[in-house]
């Protein structure tokens, strides 16, 4: 998967498509294997950077998915590649 992420602060975020998403998470619920998802905000962004252990814990998660307009802004901006966001 590590050619569909984008770098926000350190953080990275899934740029697949929806279908693609939902597709391993559908899988992922057939494995009953538990797993973190972090829908990721900017607020989120801001707080891991002034937290190490917040940047842990998003960096940790198993899929990390942009959340809220200010991520979408953010990657237009950069014309970084951002399909959906999931809220």
């Amino acid at each position: 998967m590590a050619s569909n992420l984008l770098k926000i602060l350190g953080t990275e975020i899934t740029t697949e498509p929806r279908a693609t998403t939902v597709a391993r998470l559908r899988e992922w619920l057939t494995e009953r294997t538990p797993r973190q998802v972090v829908t990721v905000n900017p607020e989120m962004l801001v707080a891991a950077q002034r937290s190490d252990r917040s940047k842990q814990l998003l960096n940790g998660a198993d899929l990390r998915l942009a959340d809220g307009s200010g991520i979408l802004f953010i990657a237009r901006l950069f014309n970084l590649p951002l399909p959906d966001r999931f809220t």
